[in-house]
């Protein structure tokens, strides 16, 4: 089997991303258009590692797309009272919905987020990479 070089590094700081995004989605600062943000990070990333990456294109965007939703679910967990203060609506539907333990349900539903961001950055990667070819 052929090995080749993981870019740890990319891959890294591509997803670095995610501290600002789930930031200001923990601040509330995103509110209504934080899919905007979920777009342009997305076609970042992927547009990054179609042109800097020579092999490997949907596993160095999964990683990094994984990696950026995951950190987002993160800092909402880390900064939890802020993230419910900034989001009352939110206590409400965990009530409604019989959701035991907040956090657990936003780390999960993370995680879930975090595989759907892998797969959409991956494809998006190899998308702009077939167009992008010399």
């Amino acid at each position: 089997m052929k090995e080749f070089n993981f870019n740890t590094k990319l891959v890294l700081n591509l997803s670095m991303f995610g501290v600002i995004l789930g930031v200001f989605s923990t601040m509330g600062f995103a509110l209504g258009w934080e899919w905007v943000l979920w777009l342009v990070g997305w076609a970042g990333m992927s547009l990054v590692i179609s042109k800097k990456q020579k092999e490997k294109y949907f596993i160095h965007g999964f990683s990094a797309g994984f990696l950026f939703a995951f950190i987002v679910s993160l800092i909402k967990i880390l900064l939890y009272d802020i993230y419910i203060e900034n989001h009352p609506y939110l206590i409400s539907q965990f009530e409604t919905n019989q959701v035991n333990n907040p956090r657990m349900y936003i780390i999960s539903f993370g995680v879930i987020t975090a595989v759907f961001s892998g797969l959409i950055t991956g494809v998006m990667t190899l998308g702009f990479r077939k167009f992008l070819k010399k």
